[in-house]
């Protein structure tokens, strides 16, 4: 129990209370109210009487039985509107009569006081009734005193309304009802703890109040605010004119005319960006149109739209008086009403980024045996001036500069308002008798006319396909041996040089009445030819063995297989000839052995033993 008179006790608004300051009488506020706990600070402590050290007691008590357990046990209260205030209309003098109407583009400021510092986020309104139509005679549904942001979180909440031209609330006046306030998706929470505000206005709501009326006199109003058209499409690219014109009722003009025209500028939104357009007619002449112009540059990006809010024009410090049509007044319709302006204007994006060329080829692979490409430039979009493409090609190693040929025309135009290019830029491969692999070369370009509109266009790739295919030829040193141990050595060659190694895989077979055991084909049967050579390294042989047999010369198929040399073709097959090493015997034969005395007849044959 001793424990928690230590702890702190939190009050309904959210600060913190010792119970000894309940003894020593301080006071504390609830509800922003301020309520004393017990009467004026009291003696010193020994001094106090036995009664109010009795009751003081009983109150610590009481505040220790409060907080055991927790330490904030009340939540906070949500901010309540305490007050709420219109300002007053403007006044102007007609004979020795005197209105407290609001004029016509007059603003209507509504400041609306909550009992702690609130947030506002998004875009919260007062919605205003009983305002009509002078035109229609239609009940307004959207006139709207909306949220004016501030720099700082305070109590004090701002909201405005411009009066719009036909707005009439006379002879009644405007009301605002108890449920007027609106977040419209946006948020009024207190700054601290974040609890959502009390909106309820039923204290300060009003009914017609007729010392806020909205009369008929004619002020100045701003009726329409427009945008001229992108030069292309819906959106405007670095270089282009944006032109806003703001719309008067009237013609308006500033009397003081010896102030410089860059005094006011009218503010757009631009994606995140304000930018503020310079002025370029109007105010000097009496004009009802008044015109700003704003030059896109390069880091203007708005792809929702261009917005022109109700406070887009800046005066900085031109003051002074109107003159209306000749008759001189005060100036009032400084900024275009809730209905004029502009807000995301799908026909009215921004993309001030430069631009970026592309480079195409047609086709991206061409033959060496004389294929030719065409390149072409196009752009994403339109440029307002002509764009100047200069193109160049490189060989990419192991390519060289013989391989190919660039036309001397090498440049592209594209005209402004177009994406594509004209011109004729062309690159011709060279054939080179020699087997290589595709060659590569980067063809790139140059924007030169329009550096800061147009991005030089990335780099792309011909590829240059070889149309030569190696031949492998086999080689036999002799083509005949003999079969008492003679030898003949394999070699191979390729007709042209190739860009990668080709690899012979040699094989012998016997052609019967020959068999397998009247030769021997080295152990090491593979020949190599070198990338960029035509003759093979490496030793391949093929040995006759002797049988000891008289018999014909034999015959033996030398054939080979290829791999890598650029796909080199397989050799055809040759033949070597084993020839016999034996002496042929030759046999005499009588066809009778024995002949009669008396004219008789034998025949003599000759034969051999093999064929020579």
């Amino acid at each position: 129990m001793m424990t928690a008179i230590f702890r702190r006790c939190l009050n309904l608004m959210g600060a913190y209370i010792s119970p000894f300051s309940v003894l020593g009488g301080w006071s504390y506020s609830i509800a922003k109210q301020a309520v004393r706990v017990i009467g004026p600070p009291p003696p010193p402590l020994f001094r106090r009487p036995p009664m109010t050290r009795a009751l003081q007691f009983v109150t610590v008590l009481l505040a220790v039985l409060w907080t055991v357990g927790t330490e904030e046990v009340a939540a906070q209260t949500a901010p309540t509107v305490t007050a709420m205030s219109l300002n007053s209309p403007a006044t102007a003098a007609k004979g020795a009569q005197r209105y407290t109407d609001y004029f016509r583009s007059e603003m209507i400021r509504i400041m609306v006081t909550f009992s702690d510092s609130v947030v506002v986020t998004g875009t919260p309104y007062i919605e205003l009734t009983g305002i009509t139509n002078e035109s229609t005679g239609n009940t307004c549904t959207d006139c709207f005193a909306e949220y004016l942001p501030r720099t700082s979180d305070t109590t004090l909440v701002v909201f405005e309304y411009q009066v719009q031209l036909n707005d009439r609330a006379a002879p009644n006046g405007i009301s605002i009802a108890a449920d007027a306030l609106k977040l419209n998706g946006g948020t009024i929470n207190a700054k601290s703890g974040g609890t959502p505000a009390d909106l309820d206005l039923t204290s300060y709501a009003f009914v017609n109040d007729t010392n806020r009326r909205i009369g008929n006199r004619r002020g100045t109003a701003i009726t329409n605010v427009s945008l001229n058209s992108p030069p292309s499409g819906d959106t405007f690219r670095q270089g282009d004119t944006i032109r806003v014109t703001f719309t008067y009722n009237q013609g308006v003009g500033f009397t003081n005319t010896h102030l410089q025209t860059n005094v006011i500028k009218a503010r757009l939104t631009i994606g995140e960006n304000v930018r503020q357009a310079d002025y370029v007619s109007g105010h000097f002449t009496g004009q009802t149109n008044w015109i700003y112009r704003y030059i896109v540059q390069a880091d203007d990006l708005d792809t929702d739209g261009i917005s022109i809010s109700r406070r887009s024009i800046l005066e900085k410090g031109l003051t002074g008086n109107v003159i209306h049509n000749g008759t001189i007044s005060n100036y009032s319709a400084r900024n275009p009403g809730r209905r004029q302006r502009i807000v995301n204007s799908a026909n009215h994006k921004v993309d001030g980024r430069p631009d970026v060329a592309t480079l195409a080829l047609s086709p991206a692979s061409i033959s060496e045996n004389g294929g030719v490409s065409t390149v072409t430039a196009t752009l994403a979009r339109p440029s307002a001036t002509a764009t100047t493409i200069t193109v160049s090609a490189v060989p990419d190693p192991p390519a060289v500069a013989g391989d190919f040929t660039l036309s001397p025309a090498n440049t592209l135009t594209i005209a402004a308002g177009q994406t594509t290019s004209t011109g004729t830029v062309t690159i011709r491969a060279v054939d080179n008798n020699a087997s290589t692999a595709s060659k590569s070369i980067v063809v790139s370009g140059t924007a030169e006319d329009t550096p800061d509109v147009v991005e030089a266009p990335a780099n792309v790739t011909l590829t240059i396909t070889d149309d030569d295919t190696p031949q492998v030829s086999l080689v036999l040193s002799p083509a005949s041996i003999s079969e008492n141990g003679g030898v003949s050595t394999v070699t191979a060659t390729l007709d042209i040089t190739a860009s990668t190694a080709a690899t012979i895989t040699v094989s012998a077979t016997h052609v019967p009445p020959a068999v397998a055991g009247d030769f021997t084909l080295s152990s090491a049967n593979t020949l190599t030819i070198a990338a960029g050579q035509t003759t093979s390294t490496g030793t391949v042989t093929i040995t006759g063995v002797d049988n000891m047999d008289d018999e014909p010369h034999k015959s033996v198929t030398v054939s080979g297989t290829a791999t890598g040399g650029d796909n080199a073709t397989a050799p055809s097959a040759l033949t070597l000839t084993i020839a016999d090493d034996e002496a042929a015997t030759a046999t005499l034969a009588l066809s009778s052995a024995t002949i009669s005395e008396n004219g008789g007849v034998t025949t003599v044959t000759a034969t051999l033993s093999t064929p020579e």
